[in-house]
């Protein structure tokens, strides 16, 4: 065998040597992905979410205060915890929120820094407004119109990069009392119409006024946080 054949030779082995390599590199890569997606099924209600007293949630709906103890094994905490989770944007698109266990949870979100979107249905501003005023208060730019057909959506997207989407609303009587569900995934198959539906929506209610937040409203909003902070050493704790 010549020079020549023994260097054409070691050239393909180097050639597919290096073919395998980058095989080999791009299904690790792409089993890491698989790895890290996110895919999980949240049902309501349940017997370690019934952690609403009737007559605290009643009295919390008017003092706004906080101090709800949450089961930390619940799917109420789950769905709590991947909002605490936002670390650039949190988008929220609700046809009725009203709970202030998640008003508290954006509040906390806009304090660290996280850019926050909410769309409502006008029901949420108008008829059960409490919520949603308190958080426009306090700086969370809120947005939605009158118009003849409701705005019934319930998602929300977390740092672009995960989708909570099904039937649930953040009412009271979504996280205790009706059959509800919530769909939680990071694959982006799903999670990019929920984006453009997002921006879709948020565009054709840009007539609506956003509040800024002023200084004295920051002041307002890291004192609740101290709050909000102060009833968090409780969860988990049963009733």
């Amino acid at each position: 065998m010549s020079l020549s054949d023994i260097a054409v030779k070691a050239s393909w082995a180097v050639v597919v040597s290096e073919l395998v390599y980058r095989a080999y590199k791009l299904m690790k890569s792409k089993n890491e992905r698989e790895k890290k997606e996110i895919m999980e099924v949240l049902f309501f209600p349940e017997d370690s979410t019934k952690v609403f007293n009737a007559n605290q949630h009643l009295a919390q709906k008017y003092i706004q205060g906080g101090g709800i103890v949450i089961n930390q094994n619940s799917n109420l905490a789950r769905v709590l915890q991947y909002l605490r989770n936002a670390e650039r944007s949190l988008d929220v698109c609700l046809y009725i929120l009203s709970c202030p266990e998640f008003g508290n949870v954006v509040l906390e979100c806009l304090r660290r820094g996280v850019t926050v979107r909410i769309i409502v249905d006008f029901v949420s501003i108008q008829e059960n407004g409490l919520e949603v005023n308190r958080l426009r208060q306090f700086g969370v730019p809120v947005r939605g119109r009158k118009q003849e057909h409701h705005m019934h959506h319930k998602f929300v997207i977390v740092d672009s990069k995960v989708l909570l989407n099904g039937s649930f609303n953040w009412t009271q009587s979504a996280v205790t009392s009706n059959n509800e569900n919530v769909m939680i995934t990071s694959m982006h198959q799903f999670l990019t119409p929920f984006i453009q539906e997002f921006e879709k929506l948020w565009d054709h209610h840009k007539h609506q006024i956003s509040v800024r937040v002023s200084p004295s409203s920051k002041k307002e909003i890291n004192s609740s946080n101290k709050n909000i902070h102060s009833s968090d050493k409780n969860v988990g704790r049963r009733r």
